[in-house]
């Protein structure tokens, strides 16, 4: 949490509406990375290409996870 901006108001009432909130939930559209962080992803989250939305190619801007 150290490598993320300070949460403001408006993140934490949008965060008062999402379901499987933990004590470290945070909103990727909102708050800004400013180091190496590790990203978990819930598995009832629906996956945003399973949904038609088509690839995200990110190039190299996220490392393949270790296997």
């Amino acid at each position: 949490m150290e490598n993320l901006s300070e949460m403001d108001d408006d993140e934490a009432d949008r965060l008062d509406m999402a379901a499987g909130l933990t004590l470290k939930s945070r909103l990727g559209c909102q708050c800004v990375v400013e180091g190496d962080v590790a990203v978990e992803i819930p598995s009832w989250n629906r996956n945003y290409v399973s949904e038609g939305g088509g690839s995200m190619n990110l190039g190299d801007a996220i490392p393949a996870g270790k296997r």
